[in-house]
């Protein structure tokens, strides 16, 4: 019976990590307009209509019709999730957290080959559960969750892959990380170290099966591209936004420490909680310890934590949104390390008590933030219905602003026109003729971007919180009503 106590441990998580998603991720407000822009061209693929985001209007090339500037996987398996189970936002958000489920399962097989007792394999999935970064990202449409999931099953293959020396499991290595790769580019570091650590064993029969399936999925998207290499260039707007946010935390150095040690205490611009430890020395001890102490972690996989660290380090465009690709391999490791480098029984005793301290601190901050999300609810609710009724009929807005009305207004106000507005620099002509199309402009003033001014007679919202000051959220009309030119 004791041999089926983890398998029904991890089982008891994985449920409880779905049911606390049901009973507080339903009542959260999507974050801003990444659902839409990821739901509306696999709606649009699904529906034979092509890959466009007219949300966007032309504010890229081509991007109405054709979208570049995410890679296809995630769309393609959006599309075949919503052809099952429609694309409405709570069936878009089962498919989020079905994959973030499934990535605690293969963390438990991970910590498992990289020799951990059953026992000690739930402590990291234990902890990853509670992880409200992990969770907010189950929990909404982005690609963010699956790209780690697939990464970690690329992983457990290629160390299965390396112990058997099986050209097929290399291959089935391919095929996993040309659909990470192509999920989002931030895997591509820890992909790098898996083809360059064949290239040091000289096993070249197992590289050139491990890379076959990537350059044939690479080469399938760029017979796509293919079809409008000026809608491809796109993908120019996602390197700038980067380029931008990694010159201003150079600039500035509380910034640069925060974003290094990847312990920002809110998430969702500022408005919900976030429970990370301080990683950046957790990977120095987890580094010195795997110097000290040959054996404890092979070479690939520290420089796979590595590859992840900095991935998600260097190329998050705000908030914690690729935190999940690192954080199940951060706690993995700390618990390899810390598990092999103390044997005596007092040293477990103290380590089991740490463990303990940590997760009662997660399990604080988790409860935190549950206790907020009425008030968020309430006040996310007051927003949507204030502004449904202050849009008058057939007007045009332009969305900009956390929380985001976009489903709200498209299934209560379907007369209205909508356009999002990312966070990408765009050409100046582009925004300006949107602003001449649009009426309205939705704004919250915490989000950088197009900043225009605000009418004294300009109706607002409040979205408050209980660690920060209250965040409004402002309606400007775009347009005055005799002359009709820009303000």
């Amino acid at each position: 019976m004791h041999r089926w106590v983890p398998a029904i441990v991890l089982t008891a998580i994985v449920v409880g990590f779905l049911a606390l998603l049901v009973y507080y991720g339903n009542r959260l407000p999507p974050p801003w307009c990444d659902d839409v822009f990821f739901i509306q061209p696999a709606e649009n693929l699904a529906r034979g209509k092509g890959m466009g985001t007219p949300v966007l209007d032309d504010l890229m090339p081509g991007i109405a019709t054709r979208t570049y500037w995410q890679p296809p996987v995630y769309l393609l398996a959006l599309a075949a999730w919503g052809k099952v189970a429609g694309f409405d936002l709570a069936a878009m958000r089962w498919f989020s957290r079905l994959v973030g489920a499934l990535g605690l399962v293969l963390l438990f097989l991970s910590a498992r080959q990289w020799g951990l007792p059953a026992t000690v394999s739930l402590l990291p999935v234990l902890w990853v559960s509670l992880d409200l970064v992990y969770q907010y990202r189950s929990n909404i449409v982005r690609m963010d969750v699956l790209t780690a999931t697939l990464v970690m099953a690329t992983l457990l293959v290629f160390g299965k892959a390396l112990r058997k020396g099986d050209t097929k499991l290399f291959a089935l290595t391919g095929i996993l990380a040309a659909l990470a790769s192509l999920c989002h580019f931030v895997s591509l570091p820890i992909l790098t170290v898996l083809w360059s650590t064949l290239i040091v064993r000289r096993d070249f029969k197992a590289l050139s099966a491990f890379l076959t399936p990537m350059l044939l999925g690479w080469s399938f998207w760029l017979v796509y591209a293919a079809q409008d290499w000026h809608a491809f260039t796109q993908l120019r707007h996602q390197f700038a936004l980067r380029a931008e946010i990694r010159a201003n935390a150079l600039r500035d150095l509380p910034s640069l420490l925060e974003w290094l040690m990847m312990t920002h205490w809110m998430d969702f611009w500022v408005i919900l909680l976030s429970n990370e430890p301080p990683w950046i020395l957790l990977m120095g001890m987890v580094l010195v310890g795997a110097a000290v102490r040959k054996g404890i972690l092979a070479g690939w996989q520290v420089a796979v934590l590595v590859a992840a660290y900095l991935a998600a380090v260097i190329a998050p465009t705000g908030g914690l949104n690729y935190l999940p690709l690192f954080v199940p391999l951060g706690y993995l490791a700390v618990t390899r390390i810390f598990f092999v480098s103390f044997q005596r029984h007092w040293q477990r005793m103290i380590l089991l008590a740490l463990a303990a301290l940590w997760t009662g601190c997660q399990f604080l901050r988790f409860y935190e933030t549950v206790a907020f999300v009425p008030q968020l609810e309430a006040d996310t609710y007051r927003f949507f219905r204030g502004l449904e009724r202050h849009l008058p009929k057939g007007s045009t807005v332009l969305l900009r602003c956390f929380p985001d009305p976009y489903f709200h207004l498209k299934r209560h106000r379907p007369d209205i026109t909508i356009y999002e507005m990312p966070p990408y620099p765009f050409e100046p002509n582009r925004m300006h003729r949107l602003l001449h199309r649009s009426d309205y402009y939705v704004w919250g003033e915490m989000l950088e971007g197009l900043r225009l001014p605000i009418p004294e007679e300009a109706d607002y919202w409040q979205i408050r919180s209980p660690w920060l000051e209250s965040y409004k959220i402002w309606l400007i009309p775009l347009h005055s009503s005799d002359r009709g030119k820009v303000r």
